[in-house]
């Protein structure tokens, strides 16, 4: 995931798409919002290397401690593949205030190379 040091496992590129897709999705349909950052990061823990992925947005918000509208099934689908990764999602949000979601989960490395 540093440049010129490692690059991510292929299954976790497919899980950091997965989820960002999701999350990307519901700051614009769901949100409204109108400016997304997108940032990811591994970190040495020093036990191990942990990926973290980070959608902020700047929309309508909402409270993730509150269920969920019936058919909407994008972010218990998000939890569970990152679940099955053995990472988690925590969501910060309040209606009004935008959203952050924070993915983090063990990642795999190899050697890689940077393309320009």
């Amino acid at each position: 995931m540093t440049a010129g040091r490692s690059t991510a496992s292929p299954k976790i590129a497919v899980v950091l798409y997965r989820v960002a897709d999701e999350l990307l999705r519901n700051a614009f349909r769901h949100a409204q919002a109108r400016m997304v950052r997108v940032g990811v990061v591994a970190r040495d823990t020093g036990h191990a290397t942990v990926v973290e992925l980070t959608v902020t947005d700047d929309g309508v918000g909402f409270d993730p401690r509150r269920s969920r509208r019936p058919g909407h099934v994008g972010l218990q689908l998000v939890e569970r593949v990152i679940d099955d990764n053995g990472g988690r999602l925590v969501m910060i949000g309040e209606p009004g205030t935008g959203t952050v979601a924070t993915m983090s989960m063990p990642c795999v490395t190899f050697p890689g190379r940077v393309r320009t």
